[in-house]
């Protein structure tokens, strides 16, 4: 893993990065995945404290991603994952035991990634 500067060219991931900031998850992870991922520029991971929490972040992106012209949402709360598919930014929301199960995180090791995020909007 290397670090890399954070540079918020998606308006969609500084908002989402602030609502995850502002919570009270753990292990947030940011992973610039553009060079290996044909699907989005951007993975993030974060693991939540409960279900509960999962579903309050995921109305919070709801509100924020309406007008995002592509936007997939599969999984909740009681699943322990939900997934946000925002064009070029994918958001995953764990409990720490689906976190630890899928262990995406392996999967994108090769990856520039920045994590202990506290990032401000420009």
């Amino acid at each position: 893993m290397t670090d890399f500067d954070l540079t918020l060219e998606e308006p969609i991931l500084a908002s989402v990065l602030d609502i995850l900031n502002k919570s009270k998850i753990e292990d947030l992870a940011l992973y610039n995945v553009g060079k290996r991922s044909i699907v989005a520029e951007w993975f993030v991971i974060a693991t939540c404290i409960s279900g509960r929490q999962i579903d309050a972040l995921s109305d919070e992106i709801r509100l924020i991603s309406k007008d995002e012209k592509r936007r997939t949402i599969e999984g909740d709360g009681e699943t322990g994952w939900l997934l946000f598919d925002l064009g070029n930014v994918v958001v995953h929301l764990f409990t720490k035991q689906q976190r630890e199960y899928y262990n995406l995180d392996e999967y994108w090791i090769d990856t520039e990634v920045k994590t202990g995020l506290a990032v401000e909007k420009e």
